[in-house]
Parts: structure tokens; C-alpha cells; sequence
């Protein structure tokens, strides 16, 4: 990879630092933080290079120590990897060797440096990590002003007491030790190394230039010839054969230095002997024998411990599960989602960015993780764009960009919100195109996609990602969304996704407890220095009184290493005084309380904050401190007293902490001007979104500027209400009408009653509305009457509702907006009351109101009415015709889900009309759709339609199927309504498989919920189901009752299609009791409505009904005629199987001659009910074919008939049916 093929969106390469063996080093420019970073790109094409270098990634992300580079980020650019580490200035060791030898106090100063480096080899060799490319040039030694900060109160970097800060880097050649081997590192190497796999020859131990394995023992051979080759100026073995055959022998190190003395020179030929087992075991050990054979053993051991920065360990076991998930969601090709939950302070972030995740899942699974947060920093930058705009491959849209791309587009640009057109996409569409994208990335690599703090999101985000997980269903992406236990609060959207996902059947939360015994002696090691054991007494001391929690954990050792009660005894750090009141917040009082003043002050500033920020802002804040100068230095204490924290977007407030005390103690002027000077910065961005607004009003309102924090919250409510952000805009409005100026309030209160409208609540939105209206705002009073009267409309109180309507026509006469918008409504209105002539001359008079200039999303839903009209006025082709100029007219808007909706009505219609391959090819289109944009309640609705059409074609159990689907994406989305109708249909579905105590107990749970619904009812469906399942176990009268109970619920001129049904119903009934007057009524009542009013399945049953009729009247000429008249719309499996079981008994009734046509229907019927699934119906044409066989003097036939139909009654749930099928057959 070279300097022009590395084109990274968060990256900008500067100049190069050092070339190595597998590629380059540059610094460059992080530019998100804006912090220099050193960035190590491979080059070439060599697949051990590629392996080394992924090695190198994998151990680095698995290392915090103060001693080690620090990973910032590693993957895949074009196929080409790279690293990104800490920007380290300073100058590596081998820059000694071009100076004369050390001194004296040179060779000290060196020692001090190499006790830091076996600090770093102690603490990779305890994770079972061997270096294996120790040398000078891998160390560097640090700048005075890198040092400065890194640790509380450090001398100077030339001090004999503390030395320069060292830095270990280039871990190319790590590998696992044959002690403790690192499963990934040990797949690479098993354990060997050597010449051939890389390394520098002249510090390399004989076991790894003879490619045996190495050991903790082959890093300290290294480190003690580079130390020789520092002192001596020479190297212990010139080259590669001599340190094979160890000939010549080294000399003594004091010989060609004598200011090394005696006991240091034998010491450094005991980390280079030959033999293994004669070197220093640890680096430990080998750190005692440093000590004891210089003068440093006569220095004063460090009586107290420097706290270092917080580290991450532990949580092994939520590190599996986060893997596991991902190799489910890899292996299945399909979306899997984990809640990663816990308190603040509990290590959700360093357990996603600090154990290794990433270099497992990329280098290891050849995954990618994309991560975000929804936090935003003081840019406004976060959320679920940082993440869809990561994809080099992918062209976005206009609108696209305008929701997720970066902060320098105008505010006006940004996609419009329902109520605005939008002439280049909407927000379907642009919900479509994110699922695209990830669908996209995710086919090349499988994903893991990171979004923490989702308690900052807004609605918005919530939909998007609900609408996600149905949209990615089948592609390989695992979305982990962490947020803190005490979010997922009733009402909340937290709680609101976290119950989608647990009815979507995903795993529950992974929550993070408190660390174990074992991970908590291993934090307090790690963070204080020089590692020592912890005695048992501060392990007591800390388990008691930290709650365990990693954040809390490193706040009390802050504490203790503050007041001084931390000491070495006996080469360990105990707790030496008695804690006394460990309560948190006087803890936490004592902690801050311990801090110097411009540690506080920094402390108070990030306070006042209360988000994401960078050096940058805090120096903005304080700018005129008189300790400025030390704003760096304070924040890295802050750091290491976790009570800040650092992540890749900056620092933020440890969670949890309480700064009433420290706030309070500074003059509210102070505070005040704190806040403005924060606003200041945050407008720099010229173009905030409406969280960035709602801070920067905030920060205005506590800083004494009322005036401009209403103009802030004012923006804020408005592009939140744009970017449906509802939650955020409606508390913006609210905060805004607080601060607004008298005249202002009507046409605020306007807009937020239209938000509340939009949101569904009514109730609110009248007041608001109705408050506008009595402040009496008279230059919007239409627009203001016409808002009331669609709430109104929206209440059912359609007789007010038209009284502001009128008030609006007679106002509003001049402007042809308003008097589209308002005939519109009053269309609306007219449509619920059914006076359709009024409605249609409304649809139209809007129509022509708008005129050629107006946006094709304006016109949809008039052509939508007008369409709905004729099809409640019979006039399907015409409805059709309606529909499609619809179609037409969304596809331009580029709306994907009234595309989708309309599709879905002309499928409807196709389907009730029987034309049901067009209505597929339909329905396919809209569920795609609905798919691609995640729209779950339109996926159900889709999955619905569906049924009916299998269910019409005879494909029960695949009806079935797909209605339980639906059943249970209702159920997922919580829609009511819908599951109710799911459960109707599966009821009806169920009667026709002859599982009638099912039918019966699903109608029943169906009418439970359907009392509880809002709307209209679906009580005359249920009583219609109800009496079928009474009709299809033979009790005649129960279902006689219950088709009554449904007629006359049912509201006149309206639902004709439930309305034929129960008539079919009763007239099988009276068929059945030769009540042939009786039947012919019920039948002429039904056959005067429409086909498609009645639908084609009824319309099929009745004419089957007729044909009966017409036969047992012994008008059987007419009965064949009704059953083989031609045209007609398609009749269905299930339908044509009905009338060829009525033409087949019709032919018998004419005799022998006409035995072939008899045998042919009847046999034809019974096949395809038997195929079907259908144990009533496949019955019924074995009784008539054993009367066919009874009449032709075939007794044996006819018994073997009638005993099948007797067997498939006994076998189900129709046992009551039974004894009334023999004695009816048998009678015949």
C-alpha cells in the first residue's frame, strides 16, 4: 500500500516516520479528535508479512500498560491493513550507540530505562505474549513534555529517581509462549519461531535462531545483549553464525566498559548464556537482579504507588458470548442483535474497544466492526451516520446525505419531515438505502455493528434501527446496542427497542456485574506502579468498598493513593489505615476534595458540559485561568482518578458524579459565564442539528441568555420535528413557549399542536390548538382551523370538525392552499359519513385546487379517495384506474411506502375480482418494499393478503403458515388491531382444516382482545366465524343464532362481504332442513350485492348454495347450467372443487345415462378436498359418491365410501358431526 492508495475517511497521512521490513510508518492526522497519530501501513503482497502484521494488531489490542504503545485502531483499506498507534515523541535507544559509552551515571540512567521495559516484558509475559524482536530501535524514549501529565507530580525526565518514560513498540513478531499460549497467536506460530519468521539476529537467543520454541527466557536473552551492546558499544555476537556456535565468546562487559561494574557485568552474561535454565526466570526476577547488582539497590524502595490510567480486565466470559453471537449472525447469514446493559462506570466501553474484539473479528473471524455512539460530541457529531457513511463503495443520495452526512450541509437541506414534500426521496426511501448500504458492506465482510449510549438516541434512530433489523433479517451482522441498566425505564425508547428485541426472540441482555476476585486483583496490580502484588487487605479493602464496578474500583484506589494510605510492605501494596466511612459520595467528596485547584476547576468545566469534549472546549472555558497553561496535565489526572473518561471521540464526566458541592462553591457569575462561553464554542458549527441546538439553548439558559436560548430551542424543536426526532422536538417546543415572547406563542403553539398530531396525541394537540386560537393569531387563523379540524376528524366529533371547516372555506377564499388542504379534509370527513357523492366532488374540487405546480406527494392520497369511492360504489375497473394514477404519481415522489400501500390495495382488488396472478405480482412488489424499508406492520398487513389469496387457491396449510407470521409480526410491532385480525383469520383457516375446538378457541381469544381494541370492531367477523364452526359440527340452531346476532350488528350499506357470508350461512342451513323458501330468500338478499362487495370467495359459495337449491327443487337443468356458465372472474381451487361436488350430485339426479359426468365431478371434488386438506368437504363428497354407488347397485362401493367419510369425521375434531353424516347418507 503506498502513500496515494491510502485514502481513509478518518485519517490523513503527513509525512512518513521509518520504514521496517513489512511496510511504513507515518504520521498522520486523526480527524476526528484532531490528534496526531502514527499509523503503520503493510506494503506488499507477501502472505507471512500479512500474518506478522496481523499478529502484531491482535497483540497490541490486547495490551494496556504505561510501558506499551497504545492501539488506536486497526482493519482493512482495499484490501491493504493497517494500525493506528499513540504519536510518540521522542527518540528510539538505538540512537545511543552512535555516542561514545555510557559513564557512570549513563549506565544508571540506562538501567532506570530498562527496569521500564522488564515493567512492560513482566506484564506481557503474565498474558502469555512473547516479544521476540527486543532491540533499540523498538524502544523509545519520550519527550520531557510527553512525559509531562502521564502520572501525578513525575520529576523531570532526566531525574536518577524517575527516568524518562519508555515505550515498547513494533509487536510484530509476538507470539504465544509455550507457558500460556494465546489461542489465535498459536494457530500463526505453534509456539515456534525464529530466523525464518523475522527478528533481529544479533539480540536473538540460540533457541529462537535455531527456530525452537521460545519462552519468556528468549525475550530476556534479548533484552540483556541489547543492554550489553548499549554499555559496550558493541554487540555480544557480531553475527548470526557466531551466536550459533557462541564462538568467540562474548567478553566480560566491565572489560570494554570499566564504569560497568563487576556484579552488573556477570549479571548481564547470565541473560545471554546459552542455556535457558541459567537465565532470569521472570522479568521479575531479572528486575530483582538488576536491583541488587547496581547502586539502585541501595536506593529506598518506593514507599508509595503512582496511580496509572484506568485498563481493562477481565470479563472473559461476555467477551465469548459477544464472539459466539457474532459467529451465529457469520455462519447463518443472518442478522442477530445483544444488549450489552450495566451501570455506569461497569466497563461497557473498554469491554468493547479494549479486549481484543476487534482484532478477533477482523483478523481472526475476517469480519468488520463499525462502531458509534449517540452521544454527541461538541461538534454534534454521533449516531447511526457515522457508521452508513463508512462505505468507499457506495454512492449516496442527495437525501441521503442530507439525514446522515456530515454537519457542513445546510440545515435547510436536511430530509423533510411527513408534513413537507420532498421532491428527491422521503424518509422510507432513505431508511431503504441504509439497510442497502449495510446490506451491501455486510456481503463483502460480515458485520459487527457497535451503537453504545443508545439511551441518547432519538425516535428516530429507534425506528431506524427496529426497521433495520426486519430490512437485514438475512444478511450476517450482529448489532450489539449497549445503554446503562437504569435507562431502560418504563416509557422509555430504550425500554421500547429492548422489548421489540425480546419479542423478536433474541437473546436476553448481557449485563456487567461487578468484577471477580481474581479480575480485581488484576486491576489493582495494573494500574499501580511498579507492579506489585496487592496484599489481601487492600483486596478487602476494595472489594468492600468499590462495589466491584471497574470505574467505582479505580475511584477508591484514587483515594487511597491520594491520602497516602497505600504503602509497600514486604514487595506488596497494602491499605495500612482503617477506611472509615466508605459511603460513595463521601468518598467521592474526599476524592475531589484531594484534587489541586486547577484540577477542580478542570473538573468543574467538564461539569458544566455534560457531553462528549476535547481539550479544545475545556481550554475555551477557561481561557482565562490563571494555570492554563496546565489544562492537559489536569485532564490526564482526571483520568487516572476515573473521574474522567477517555474514549475515541474524546472525554467525557465519569458517570455517577456528583458536583453539586464543587459547582456550588464557584460564584453563579462564574458558572454563568462558563455556560456562555460553552455555547460560544458549540455555534462555531454553522450548521448545528437539533441536538446541538438543544445544548447550546441550555447552556444559554444558564448563562443568563434568555433571548438567544429561545431562538436555540425554537431551532432545535424544528429540525427535530424535520428529522422525526419527536420526543426531542416536543420537549424543545415546551422549553421554547417557557422563554417566548408574547406575540410568538400562537404560532408556536401552532406547530406544536401539528407535532402532537403527527405523534397521535389528540387531546394534547386540541389544547394547544385551541390556546392558539384563543390568543387570536388571525394571520394563520385558517391554516390554525383547518389544524383543529383534523383533530376533531381524527376525535370522531365529524360535526364540529366540518363546523371549522366551513369557517376555513369562508376565511381562506383567495388562498388556494388552504382551500385544497381544507376540501381535502372535508372529503375525508364526508368518506367516514359515507355520503360518497359529497366526498368524491370534495376529492376533485382539492384535486383542482392544487393545480399543475403542486408535488405529486400532495396528490396521492386525493387519487387514493377517489379510488376508495369507486370501490365502494362497484366500480372496480375504474377503482383500479384510480389506484394506479396513484401509483404513478407516489413513484415520482419517490415515497417507498405509499408505493407499497397502493400496491397493496390494487393486489386487494385484483384478488377480489379473482384475478389473483396479477394481484400477486402485486403484493410481491409491496412486500418487497415493505422488507427493504423494514416496515414490519406493512410486512404483516402484506403477509395477510397473502393468506387470503392461498387460502382462495386452496393452499390451507400454507395460508396457515403465513397468517402466524403475520400473527406473530403483529405481535411484534404490539399492533392490536392487527393481531386481532390475524387471529380472526387463523380461526377461519383452522375451520377449514375441520380443527374446529381450535377455530372456536382462537375466535374466542380474538373476540377477548377485539372488546379491547379502539376502531372499528371486528364482532360481526367473529359471530360469523363462530356460527361456522357450530354449522360445521352440525349444531344448526347455535349457528342459525349466532349468523342472526351478525346480521343485525352489522351497520347498514356497510361490511357486505360478512354480510353475504352470514347469509350464505343461513341459507346452508335451511338447505339442510328443506326450507327451500327460506334458503332462496337468504340466497336473492346476498346475490344483490356486487362481486366485489362480496368478495369471490362468497361469491363462489353462493353459487354453489343456488345450484343445491336449484337441485333439490329438481330444477337440475338449471343447477348444471349455474355450474358451467362461462366467464366470470377466476372461481379458485377451493371454489371449483365446490361446484363440481354440487355438478357431480346434480348430473346423478339425471340417471344412468349420466353415470361417466357424475363419477368424473364427484371424484374430482373429493381428490381436490382430499389434497386440500379439507375433512368436511372431502366427507361430504364421499357421501354423495356412496348414494352415486348406492343408486348404481354397487353396496360395496357405496359402504367402502360411506366408511371413509365416517373414518376422516372420527379422526379430527368433528366427532359431533359424525353421527349426523351416517344417519343423513345412509338415509339417502
Amino acid at each position: 500500500m503506498s502513500e496515494i492508495d491510502f485514502h481513509h475517511p478518518r485519517y490523513r497521512l503527513l509525512k512518513p516516520l521509518g520504514r521496517g521490513g513489512m511496510g511504513t510508518v507515518w504520521e498522520a492526522t486523526d480527524l476526528e479528535s484532531g490528534d496526531s497519530v502514527a499509523i503503520k501501513l503493510l506494503e506488499g503482497d507477501s502472505q507471512a508479512d500479512r500474518r506478522l502484521f496481523e499478529s502484531e494488531i491482535r497483540t497490541l489490542g490486547l495490551l494496556q500498560h504505561e510501558n506499551i504503545v497504545r492501539l488506536v485502531d486497526a482493519g482493512s483499506l482495499d484490501n491493504g491493513l493497517y494500525l493506528t498507534m499513540e504519536y510518540l515523541r521522542g527518540r528510539p535507544l538505538s540512537g545511543l550507540l552512535e555516542e561514545p559509552g555510557p559513564t557512570d551515571e549513563g549506565i544508571e540512567w540506562l538501567l532506570g530505562l530498562t527496569l521500564q521495559v522488564l515493567s512492560a516484558l513482566e506484564y506481557i509475559h503474565d498474558r502469555g505474549i512473547i516479544h521476540g524482536d527486543l532491540k533499540p530501535s523498538n524502544i523509545m524514549v519520550l519527550d520531557s513534555n510527553e512525559n509531562r501529565g502521564r502520572e501525578n507530580n513525575s520529576p523531570g525526565p532526566h531525574s536518577l529517581e524517575r527516568p524518562p518514560v519508555i515505550k515498547l513498540m513494533d509487536f510484530g513478531l509476538a507470539r504465544g509462549s509455550s507457558r500460556l499460549r494465546l489461542s489465535s497467536l498459536a494457530e500463526l506460530s505453534r509456539g515456534h519461531g525464529g530466523a525464518e519468521g523475522g527478528g533481529t539476529p544479533l539480540y536473538m537467543s540460540p533457541e529462537q535462531l535455531a527456530s525452537n520454541t521460545v519462552t519468556e527466557r528468549s525475550d530476556l536473552y534479548s533484552l540483556g545483549a541489547m543492554l550489553y551492546h548499549l554499555i559496550t558499544r558493541r554487540p555480544p555476537f557480531e553475527s548470526q553464525a557466531a551466536a550459533l556456535t557462541r564462538k568467540p565468546a562474548p567478553p566480560p562487559p566491565d572489560q570494554l566498559n570499566t564504569a560497568c561494574g563487576g556484579e552488573l557485568a556477570r549479571m548481564l552474561l547470565s541473560f545471554i548464556d546459552d542455556a535457558p535454565h541459567q537465565r532470569p526466570a521472570t522479568a521479575g526476577e531479572a528486575a530483582g537482579m538488576l536491583r541488587e547488582a547496581t547502586s539502585l539497590a541501595n536506593r529506598k524502595p518506593e514507599r508509595t504507588p503512582r496511580l496509572m490510567r484506568p485498563v481493562f480486565v477481565g470479563r472473559e466470559r461476555e467477551r465469548g458470548i459477544i464472539l459466539e453471537e457474532f459467529t451465529k449472525a457469520r455462519e447463518d447469514e443472518a442478522l442477530r442483535t445483544l444488549r450489552l446493559t450495566g451501570a455506569g462506570g461497569s466497563g461497557k466501553s473498554w469491554l468493547l474497544h479494549s479486549s481484543g474484539l476487534k482484532t478477533r473479528v477482523e483478523f481472526d473471524l475476517g469480519g468488520r466492526i463499525l462502531s458509534t455512539s449517540f452521544r454527541q460530541d461538541s461538534r454534534g457529531a454521533g449516531g447511526l451516520g457515522q457508521i452508513l457513511l463508512q462505505d468507499p463503495k457506495t454512492e449516496y443520495s442527495a437525501a441521503f446525505m442530507r439525514r446522515f452526512g456530515p454537519a457542513s450541509l445546510p440545515n435547510e437541506t436536511r430530509l423533510a419531515g411527513p408534513g413537507a414534500s420532498s421532491g428527491d426521496g422521503s424518509n422510507d426511501k432513505v431508511i431503504a438505502e441504509a439497510g442497502e448500504t449495510l446490506r451491501s458492506m455486510a456481503a463483502r465482510q460480515p458485520l459487527m455493528v457497535m451503537l453504545e449510549d443508545i439511551q441518547y438516541a432519538t425516535e428516530a434512530d429507534i425506528d431506524l434501527l427496529e426497521r433495520l433489523a426486519v430490512a437485514l433479517s438475512d444478511s450476517p451482522i450482529l448489532l450489539l446496542l449497549s445503554y446503562r441498566n437504569e435507562d431502560n425505564s418504563p416509557g422509555s425508547l430504550v425500554e421500547r427497542i429492548s422489548g421489540q428485541l425480546d419479542r423478536m426472540a433474541q437473546p436476553s441482555p448481557l449485563h456487567l456485574g461487578g468484577l471477580d476476585d481474581n479480575a480485581l486483583r488484576e486491576y489493582a496490580e495494573s494500574v499501580l506502579s511498579p507492579r506489585l502484588p496487592a496484599a489481601p487487605g487492600l483486596l478487602e479493602t476494595l472489594s468492600g468498598g468499590s462495589g466491584e464496578s471497574p470505574l467505582a474500583l479505580h475511584r477508591t484506589l484514587s483515594r487511597l493513593v491520594s491520602e497516602g494510605s497505600l504503602v509497600r510492605e514486604a514487595d506488596h501494596w497494602n491499605h495500612v489505615t482503617e477506611p472509615g466511612d466508605t459511603k460513595p459520595a463521601l468518598a467521592e467528596a474526599r476524592l475531589i476534595d484531594s484534587l489541586s485547584p486547577i484540577q477542580q476547576r478542570t473538573l468543574m468545566a467538564a461539569g458544566l458540559i455534560a457531553e462528549t469534549f476535547d481539550e479544545a472546549l475545556l481550554g475555551c472555558l477557561l481561557e482565562d485561568d490563571p494555570e492554563a497553561g496546565s489544562i492537559p496535565a489536569a485532564t490526564a489526572a482526571l483520568i487516572s482518578n476515573g473521574l474522567l473518561l477517555e474514549g475515541p471521540d474524546g472525554f467525557r464526566l465519569a458517570p455517577g458524579l456528583g458536583l453539586g458541592e464543587l459547582l456550588s462553591s464557584a460564584s453563579p457569575g462564574r458558572v454563568g459565564e462558563l455556560h456562555k462561553r460553552a455555547a460560544k464554542l458549540l455555534e462555531e458549527n454553522p450548521h448545528p442539528g437539533a441536538g446541538l441546538h438543544l445544548r447550546i439553548a441550555g447552556h444559554l439558559e444558564l448563562g443568563g441568555s434568555r433571548p438567544r436560548a429561545f431562538a436555540h430551542f425554537l431551532e432545535a424543536a424544528r429540525h427535530g420535528a424535520k428529522d422525526y426526532s419527536n420526543q426531542l422536538s416536543l420537549e424543545a417546543y415546551s422549553r421554547a413557549l417557557e422563554l417566548a415572547p408574547e406575540r410568538k406563542r400562537p404560532g408556536i403553539l401552532r406547530e406544536l399542536g401539528e407535532l402532537q398530531l403527527r405523534c397521535g396525541r389528540m387531546q394534547d394537540a386540541l389544547d394547544c390548538l385551541l390556546e392558539a386560537e384563543k390568543l387570536g393569531d388571525s394571520r394563520g387563523q385558517p391554516e390554525l382551523w383547518n389544524s383543529i379540524a383534523r383533530v376533531l376528524h381524527r376525535q370522531g366529533r365529524l360535526d364540529e370538525a366540518e363546523e371549522y371547516f366551513r369557517r376555513c372555506l369562508d376565511l381562506a377564499e383567495k388562498d388556494t392552499s388552504v382551500m385544497a388542504k381544507t376540501c381535502h379534509g372535508l372529503a375525508g370527513l364526508f368518506f367516514d359519513r359515507r355520503d360518497l357523492g359529497r366526498a368524491r366532488d370534495y376529492f376533485q374540487r382539492s384535486l383542482d385546487l392544487h393545480g399543475e405546480a403542486t408535488e405529486p406527494r400532495e396528490l396521492v392520497p386525493l387519487h387514493l379517495g377517489i379510488a376508495l369511492i369507486e370501490r365502494l360504489e362497484n366500480n372496480p375497473r375504474r377503482c383500479i384506474s384510480r389506484f394506479k394514477e396513484a401509483l404513478e404519481l407516489a413513484r415520482q415522489a419517490g415515497d417507498l411506502l405509499d408505493i407499497a400501500r397502493i400496491q397493496g390495495n390494487l393486489a386487494n382488488t385484483h384478488r377480489v375480482l379473482g384475478e389473483t396472478s396479477v394481484a400477486l405480482e402485486y403484493l410481491e412488489e409491496s412486500t418487497r418494499i415493505r422488507k427493504l424499508t423494514g416496515d414490519r406492520q406493512g410486512l404483516a398487513v402484506c403477509l395477510n393478503s397473502l393468506a387470503r389469496i392461498q387460502s382462495y387457491r386452496g393452499e390451507f396449510q400454507a395460508a396457515l403458515e403465513t397468517t402466524e407470521n403475520a400473527l406473530h409480526t403483529f405481535e411484534n410491532v404490539g399492533d392490536r388491531k392487527g393481531i386481532a385480525i390475524a387471529l380472526c383469520n387463523l380461526g377461519e383457516l383452522l375451520l377449514l382444516r375441520g380443527r374446529t375446538e381450535d377455530a372456536r378457541e382462537m375466535l374466542e381469544e380474538c373476540a377477548t382482545l377485539d372488546r379491547k381494541n379502539e376502531g372499528e370492531p371486528l364482532a360481526c367477523n367473529i359471530l360469523c366465524n363462530l356460527a361456522r364452526v357450530q354449522l360445521a359440527i352440525c349444531e344448526h340452531q347455535k349457528a342459525e343464532d349466532l349468523f342472526r346476532e351478525c346480521l343485525r350488528k352489522l351497520p347498514p350499506g356497510q361490511r357486505q362481504d360478512t354480510r353475504a357470508a352470514a347469509l350464505a350461512g343461513l341459507a346452508e342451513i335451511f338447505l339442510q332442513r328443506e326450507m327451500l323458501e327460506a334458503a332462496e330468500d337468504a340466497l336473492r338478499e346476498a346475490g344483490g350485492f356486487s362481486a366485489i362487495d362480496t368478495g369471490v370467495e362468497n361469491a363462489v359459495e353462493l353459487r354453489a348454495l343456488r345450484m343445491r337449491l336449484c337441485r333439490k327443487r329438481g330444477d337440475i337443468e338449471e343447477a348444471i347450467g349455474l355450474g358451467t356458465e362461462p366467464g366470470g372472474p377466476e372461481t379458485g381451487r377451493y371454489g371449483a372443487a365446490r361446484v363440481a361436488l354440487e355438478l357431480g350430485a346434480a348430473y346423478r339426479e339425471l340417471g344412468p345415462d349420466w353415470a361417466d359426468k357424475t363419477e368424473k365431478y364427484l371424484e374430482r371434488s373429493l381428490k381436490e378436498f382430499e389434497s386440500m386438506g379439507c375433512p368436511v368437504e372431502a366427507s361430504e363428497a364421499l357421501g354423495e359418491l356412496s348414494i352415486y354407488w348406492h343408486l348404481t347397485g354397487e353396496e360395496e362401493e357405496a359402504g367402502e365410501h360411506l366408511g371413509r367419510g365416517e373414518t376422516i369425521l372420527d379422526s379430527g375434531q368433528l366427532g359431533a358431526r359424525r353421527s349426523r353424516f351416517t344417519e343423513r347418507f345412509k338415509t339417502r
